[in-house]
């Protein structure tokens, strides 16, 4: 799948884990702060530290995530961040501008983060959505700011953010929904498309099987236990 090879990427070209939180840390902002337009965005980003130190964040991560790319065939990264700073300049319409430039940052930040695989996923879930063994998906969970996932379903992928005002852990995408419960997931992956039931998979370990035909052993001898964790090796 496409994130998989992105990852494979990483390592072979040596790219290194970046720290979850970089060092919280006043820095100056990747531009030059005498040369901002009055009023600007860029300006209001030099006059606040939050903001400076976020820019900076931002183009360390950019950076190492500019290395992978010159070797993906995804659509410019470049071209793609362009679109983000105009985005970001449109913060001048929200009510509260800096918390919006400074959300702005965070997701964006996340967001290089997760899709260029600079930090660590906390897990990697395979779900099956239907008795069907192929319809599955496949779900890394990213400790980003805000918590990201991506999500892998056939040969797409989705990359959704976890929403902080939920009682559920929920994620959101562009037109996309995933909720988390214990071992089970629902996901919309398209507007107004179907929902999905899915059920994390327990793949068991080999040891379980030991003339290998795809069957615990224990279901042959009725010895099967409900208190037994048939993904770890046989002791």
């Amino acid at each position: 799948m496409l994130m998989r090879n992105l990852l494979s990427r990483c390592a072979t070209f040596g790219v290194l884990w970046l720290p979850l939180s970089l060092q919280a840390i006043d820095r100056q902002p990747s531009f030059n702060c005498g040369s901002v337009q009055p009023g600007s965005t860029e300006e209001l980003v030099c006059q606040n530290s939050e903001l400076s130190t976020l820019d900076s964040q931002l183009d360390e991560v950019y950076r190492a995530a500019l290395a992978i790319d010159e070797q993906s065939p995804q659509p410019s990264l470049k071209t793609l961040q362009r679109g983000w700073i105009k985005g970001r300049n449109d913060c001048w319409k929200a009510d509260d501008q800096k918390l919006c430039i400074q959300e702005s940052y965070q997701s964006r930040i996340a967001e290089l983060q997760a899709l260029y695989r600079l930090v660590q996923p906390d897990s990697l879930v395979s779900y099956q959505c239907s008795e069907n063994q192929a319809d599955e998906i496949v779900i890394s969970f990213f400790p980003t700011h805000p918590n990201t996932a991506i999500l892998e379903r056939g040969d797409r992928s989705y990359l959704l953010f976890q929403q902080k005002d939920s009682d559920k852990k929920l994620f959101q995408g562009q037109n996309e929904q995933l909720t988390v419960e214990g071992n089970d997931v629902t996901a919309t992956l398209e507007y107004q498309g179907p929902l999905l039931h899915c059920s994390k998979q327990t793949r068991m370990h080999p040891s379980w099987d030991l003339d290998r035909d795809g069957i615990n052993d224990c279901e042959k001898d009725g010895s099967c236990d409900h208190t037994i964790d048939y993904s770890q090796p046989r002791a």
